[in-house]
């Protein structure tokens, strides 16, 4: 189907004008009255008899009859259609292609393609593409369909070796991605806070509050991650207070002390309460001298 032009003939007949042809098929138009005609064949003709018969207005010749089995030149695209950004699929054209000639590809758009005009491409696209491929033969025969490649982002794994922190210490937090390509990723880790880098793969976190860090990365060859994120723990300070002695009478006094879990270097800073009795309510050992008993 989709020729032109392809020529037929019978062997003249003796005293024959003209010759009628004609195709029970469709799609097909029949060029001529002679006893050699050429034949256009639709894209969408169909198989049918050309029979033929000469004639001179007086009588009729008797009837050749020749079956043309039309065939429908397609072509049959294969290959991964499914890929990670920065890697790449080998796409195949086949086709059904029967005659002498040779048959010349196009691919549309170029996007990833190792070149346009092949039966066999490499795709290596950063995004989903619907490839359009055509083929004609040098007898016209022509083709077309579509292959599409969807791209997948690169992903992400974002972990920890705890998940929580006591306040002023910190965790490791770790990232890793099914980046296939040959360049290199980079990350971005977010909230900044209390991080010893924003864009390597391994960190330290030391955040003062529970924090939900979100962490993207890109690759050197244009590719996007999907973001990946993990929540890291804040275990507060555990404060246990005491008193010496803890039952005193009216008038004498009682010297009180704290304690933490505070593993940091830094300092803290305290506030009792009430406030009244106490020689200092911001001191870590203030002396009490309540009249009551006081909690």
């Amino acid at each position: 189907a989709g020729l032109t032009g392809v020529s037929y003939s019978v062997t003249p007949v003796n005293g024959a004008t003209s010759y009628a042809w004609n195709y029970s098929g469709t799609g097909v138009t029949v060029n001529g009255s002679t006893n050699a005609v050429t034949l256009d064949f639709s894209s969408s003709a169909t198989s049918g008899d050309l029979t033929v018969y000469g004639t001179n207005g007086c009588q009729s010749s008797g009837t050749n009859t020749l079956t043309l089995n039309v065939y429908t030149y397609a072509l049959t695209p294969t290959g991964n259609n499914s890929i990670v950004c920065g890697d790449s699929t080998n796409v195949q054209a086949s086709d059904n292609y029967s005659g002498s000639g040779s048959v010349t590809y196009t691919w549309a758009p170029s996007t990833g393609l190792s070149n346009t005009n092949s039966s066999s491409v490499m795709s290596g696209a950063k995004t989903s593409v619907d490839y359009t491929i055509s083929a004609v033969s040098t007898e016209g025969c022509a083709a077309n369909t579509t292959f599409s490649v969807t791209v997948s982002p690169i992903s992400l794994t974002a972990t920890a070796n705890l998940g929580f922190v006591l306040c002023a210490t910190s965790d490791s937090l770790h990232v890793v991605n099914n980046y296939p390509g040959a360049g290199t990723v980079t990350y971005t880790w977010s909230p900044s806070a209390g991080l010893s880098s924003t864009s390597a793969a391994h960190i330290l976190a030391s955040p003062v509050t529970s924090t939900n860090y979100t962490v993207s990365a890109s690759s050197s060859d244009g590719c996007l991650a999907t973001p990946n994120s993990i929540f890291l723990t804040v275990v507060p300070i555990t404060l246990t207070p005491a008193a010496s002695p803890a039952i005193i009478t009216c008038g004498n006094t009682a010297t009180l002390s704290i304690s933490s879990d505070y593993p940091g270097s830094g300092s803290i800073s305290y506030t009792w309460s009430p406030a009244g009795d106490l020689s200092n309510a911001n001191a870590a050992s203030p002396v009490a001298s309540p009249t009551t008993g006081t909690n």
